[in-house]
């Protein structure tokens, strides 16, 4: 019995000493702010007798797994802690939320409510670093159910409200930032200006063609609550006057033209209702046929003659959509990239 006894005093020292130097280890690495170190430990040793029965080895632990964000590795062993320290108290608890029965704080410790909300803010901080997915589901279930633990407790319950409200705020904010496809069809009217050549005894002279038409199609794009990414392209059919300048009398009106526009955009959100400005640049692709007069015309004494104007024509413009349930007024407002000449457009548009 003697050498039963003096064993099991023999083994108590030893642990206790392997106990003080495994928390002198632990105390240099945080005094050195070495976390990452203390949580390697951690994870290699976490059935270790230490982190159920140490209070100074949990302090530093648990000090260091929120140092490097290791916040569900904390709240893991802050259940454990719970598990281990408040058993029979736990079991109770849970019993008598399940069962809808009423609960009594004052029957449960303080280490108990303070384990619980360390756990509760640890799971907190960790839903906010973390994508959506089926594992976080499961989680916000296990966090819910904190929720309804420590209101039970009445234990910090402004705080545990607030902390809830913060994980409510960063997934909607989560949300916000993720990008989705987007469709509209619209109807606009469009309007632009090009150029052409009036040769005259062979002398050159600009005339100017103002065009108006309809413009039916559709933008596709990927847009969140900050911004919006799109193209879209549309079929425009209607007629232009042309005008000539300087001295020259010529003229023609409602000359027919058909035309295709493709655009690039980019715009920012700049409204709770979805408004959008931004810049986008158009591309059109224009079939437009003018008539040079006959040589009997009184301008045309030696000859004349009509170079084509420009088949395309590229320009940048400032671009604004501002919505209405799913219907949209939209807006641009540009210039012609070679020359000074205006581009506009406004329209009704459908968002799906």
């Amino acid at each position: 019995m003697r050498i039963l006894i003096t064993l099991f005093i023999i083994l108590l020292m030893s642990f206790q000493v392997w106990s003080q130097k495994y928390l002198d280890h632990l105390n240099r690495l945080r005094a050195a702010k070495k976390y990452d170190a203390i949580v390697n430990i951690y994870k290699k040793n976490q059935k270790a007798v230490a982190y159920r029965t140490s209070p100074k080895v949990i302090e530093i632990t648990l000090e260091a797994l929120e140092a490097t964000q290791q916040h569900l590795l904390a709240y893991r062993l802050r259940l454990n802690l719970i598990s281990h320290k408040h058993r029979p108290q736990q079991r109770a608890l849970i019993s008598q939320i399940k069962s809808k029965r009423s609960v009594s704080p004052s029957n449960y410790s303080d280490d108990l409510k303070s384990l619980y909300f360390g756990a509760y803010q640890n799971l907190a901080q960790h839903l906010q670093t973390v994508a959506p997915s089926n594992d976080r589901e499961k989680i916000v279930n296990t966090f819910n159910s904190l929720k309804k633990i420590l209101e039970a407790l009445e234990y910090e319950e402004d705080q545990v409200e607030s902390i809830k409200e913060g994980v409510d705020g960063s997934f909607k904010k989560q949300q916000g930032q993720a990008y989705k496809f987007s469709k509209s069809v619209f109807l606009k009217q469009n309007s632009w200006q090009n150029k052409a050549i009036f040769q005259v005894a062979g002398v050159d002279s600009e005339i100017l063609i103002t065009n108006m038409g309809s413009c039916i199609g559709g933008s596709i794009g990927y847009q969140n609550d900050n911004y919006h990414f799109f193209a879209d392209g549309c079929f425009i059919f209607g007629k232009g006057n042309v005008q000539a300048q300087n001295e020259l009398v010529y003229q023609q009106s409602n000359v027919p033209f058909n035309a295709y526009q493709f655009a690039l955009g980019a715009s920012l959100i700049v409204s709770s209702s979805l408004a959008e400005f931004g810049v986008k640049v158009p591309v059109y692709f224009i079939s437009q046929e003018l008539t040079t007069p006959p040589d009997s015309d009184p301008e045309c004494v030696g000859g004349c003659k009509i170079e084509p104007p420009d088949k395309s024509l590229i320009s940048i413009s400032l671009y604004g959509k501002w919505p209405f349930d799913q219907f949209y007024f939209l807006t641009e407002y540009g210039r012609n990239i070679k020359s000074d000449l205006i581009v506009w457009s406004l329209g009704l548009g459908y968002n799906f």
